[in-house]
């Protein structure tokens, strides 16, 4: 995760996000975990960054953590699987 997130800081502070990819993800986890499918939590991050080469190249950064992230908090085994019992 970390070879998607310095770039993503990077990009976000080249077209003047109001926030760190840090706290991108953050507002990004919460609009999934509340079912917000659109696009909405872009246009927190981003605020009145012009759409220009590098916000596009920001916004295709930031859909690829939406990706993952998205994919890791629906994934069976986050919710679904049990500690293991103890030898004893």
């Amino acid at each position: 995760m970390e070879e998607i997130y310095e770039p993503l800081d990077k990009s976000l502070q080249n077209v003047g996000a109001l926030m760190n990819a840090a706290e991108a993800h953050g507002i990004l986890s919460s609009f999934i975990c509340v079912s917000q499918s659109n696009d909405k939590w872009l246009q927190h991050i981003l605020g009145n960054a012009t759409v220009d080469g590098l916000a596009s190249e920001c916004q295709q950064q930031l859909i690829l953590i939406k990706n993952y992230t998205s994919e890791q908090l629906n994934s069976c085994d986050l919710f679904t699987k049990k500690p293991k019992k103890s030898a004893n």
